[in-house]
């Protein structure tokens, strides 16, 4: 992480005269979404507590908003912020001001809070955190932001009964397709239409109503994404034949056109930029080149990685919370990958014919070698952090399309299919939970996931 520690260092220290850039987190996971008991270290089930948690960091001010409202605690509370730097499901020290943020409802079982901190004053932080970190509220700052986007921090709520803590999650940008911002994806659909819009349908996970937004045309692709950086899923389509970006913000604001891209090139959407918001980018099969737009305008140079018949499949393979670029080679089964921070690797997973589906199935923040086998509609993946190999799971069959996605609210991806036939989605979760079939979408819909 010490690249990235340099890079924010660069962000905090430096003030430009644009409109501020934000990344926000929510509390999610390891095993439960927001803020839950069971994502302590040990796990307290025999607590009922249930919270939220949103943290928004403007670059350009280093100010940083904490959101959070909980109940159901066993017991008064009697501390909470966040800590730093681990991997979950680890504990680590904390970060921000001990005990407490200041303004935390302390001494209640449940409450609402939001409090805005100067990130560069070292009165924010825990001062043991400043002192291991650089000494300075400037280089704490920048570790702590770094862990951020890493998703190695945690926001936990200490009690009386639990005082290591009774609920926590782990902060992160949340699944792509995450319309409503509670960290679980939603299911969704886009159907082109035949006349001068396409109308994008979602089934939002936390139940507060289903959506129907019309946005798009016959021929674009859906390419949903955290464009605004506000945590929630903006309504996104990819014209091939025009390269042209169409952006409606989650709040119904309609952004500027962007070109970029030409007739044949792939949408590959991430985050190259390593910041919350999503960057429009493209690759290219005819030269096997990738072309990014940062979200800000800037353009970094272009990249050869692959070559004509390959798949592309970018994900964060090496948790340093930016996009790498990916392909898998149907010929050879074979995934290269090009690490943002430096290094590349090419592993060996897959036969010809099968769908790569990297995504974070073991929950470590990082994308695993996953495909899917349409012959036999079984899954098999391989750990990018140890290139270990996971149970093979039989789920789907012939014609079903795989979108792995974070769907049960934890923070592995869950084996997930949605059926063309009857227009269903098939869930399974990654502790093997099989909820019941849920029917959205129609024949000729493009199902969206992640």
């Amino acid at each position: 992480m010490k690249l990235w520690v340099g890079l924010f260092a660069l962000m905090v220290l430096s003030a430009v005269s644009s409109p501020a850039a934000t990344l926000t987190f929510i509390a999610n996971g390891p095993a439960a979404p927001g803020l839950s008991p069971l994502n302590e270290n040990p796990p307290h089930p025999e607590s009922a507590a249930t919270g939220t948690a949103l943290v928004i960091w403007d670059t350009v001010t280093s100010m940083m908003t904490v959101n959070v409202v909980f109940s159901g605690l066993t017991t008064p509370d009697t501390a909470a912020h966040i800590h730093c730097c681990t991997s979950p499901p680890e504990n680590a020290g904390v970060a921000t001001q001990v005990p407490s943020f200041v303004g935390f409802p302390l001494g209640v079982m449940s409450g609402a809070f939001m409090n805005t901190f100067d990130m560069l004053n070292a009165a924010s932080y825990n001062p043991a955190f400043v002192t291991a970190h650089g000494g300075t509220a400037a280089s704490a700052a920048a570790v702590l932001l770094a862990g951020m986007v890493a998703g190695q921090t945690y926001l936990n709520i200490h009690t009386t009964q639990f005082p290591g803590g009774e609920i926590r999650g782990f902060l992160s940008s949340g699944p792509v397709v995450d319309f409503d911002g509670d960290g679980v994806a939603d299911k969704a659909v886009f159907r082109p239409g035949t006349g001068t819009f396409g109308t994008w349908y979602v089934r939002k996970s936390n139940g507060s109503g289903d959506l129907a937004v019309q946005w798009g045309a016959s021929g674009d692709v859906p390419v949903a994404g955290n464009y605004t950086g506000d945590a929630r899923a903006d309504f996104a389509v990819f014209r091939p034949f025009s390269g042209t970006w169409y952006v409606l913000s989650a709040e119904g604001a309609s952004q500027p056109p962007v070109q970029w891209g030409a007739f044949g090139d792939v949408a590959v959407p991430g985050q190259y930029g390593g910041d919350s918001r999503t960057d429009f980018a493209v690759w290219r099969p005819t030269n096997g080149t990738w072309y990014v737009r940062m979200a800000e305008g800037t353009m970094p140079p272009s990249v050869q990685w692959g070559t004509a018949g390959d798949i592309p499949v970018p994900g964060d393979y090496d948790r340093d919370g930016v996009t790498d670029m990916a392909v898998f080679r149907p010929s050879n089964g074979t995934w290269y990958v090009r690490f943002s921070g430096g290094g590349t690797a090419a592993i060996v997973w897959g036969v010809s014919g099968d769908i790569p589906v990297a995504a974070d199935f073991t929950g470590d923040g990082r994308a695993d070698y996953g495909i899917y086998r349409p012959s036999t509609g079984t899954w098999y993946v391989k750990s990018s952090a140890s290139l270990s190999e996971l149970a093979s799971v039989a789920w789907g069959a012939f014609g079903d399309v795989p979108l792995p996605a974070q769907m049960a609210g934890d923070s592995r991806a869950d084996n997930v299919v949605w059926r063309p036939s009857d227009g269903s989605w098939y869930v399974r979760s990654a502790e093997g939970l099989l909820p019941p079939a849920v029917p959205w979408g129609t024949l000729g819909d493009i199902p969206l996931a992640r």
